[in-house]
């Protein structure tokens, strides 16, 4: 499951390394992201005023990818990361909570170069495909 700053990374075209990997999905693999995901880059295209370009790009990269519905099934698992994380660790901000607990409720390794998710618990696995960014 990507997080928002992986997909965008690799909708900017700004880290290589993230679109070679996506690339590389094995037939057994499914690259997918979190609706809350697709909500935050929808919402941060709009309060840029994006291009008629980079809204086609994030339209036809979101049909290329398989985006699961919210973690409704499991808002226990929410709550309680969010007290784990309050109390042993730094809070994460309340969309990184969603998409950790959309992750573990769909039983996906998460996908991030953000180091906030490290303070996450419970997570299957956490991988950083943005190896090399390009400013």
């Amino acid at each position: 499951m990507l997080d928002t700053n992986t997909v965008s990374y690799i909708v900017k075209g700004i880290s290589p390394a993230a679109r070679n990997r996506l690339s590389s999905i094995g037939s057994g693999d499914i690259a997918c992201i979190s609706s809350i995901t697709e909500a935050e880059l929808w919402c941060g295209l709009a309060r840029i005023g994006a291009s008629e370009r980079r809204r086609t790009t994030l339209s036809a990269s979101s049909r290329a990818r398989r985006c699961f519905p919210g973690a409704g099934k499991k808002p226990p698992s929410t709550a309680r990361l969010s007290c784990k994380a309050g109390i042993h660790r730094q809070p994460l901000g309340p969309l990184d909570t969603q998409i950790v607990a959309h992750s573990i409720a769909v039983k996906a390794v998460l996908v991030s170069n953000d180091a906030a998710f490290q303070n996450a618990i419970d997570l299957l696995s956490l991988e950083s495909w943005a190896t090399s960014l390009i400013a």
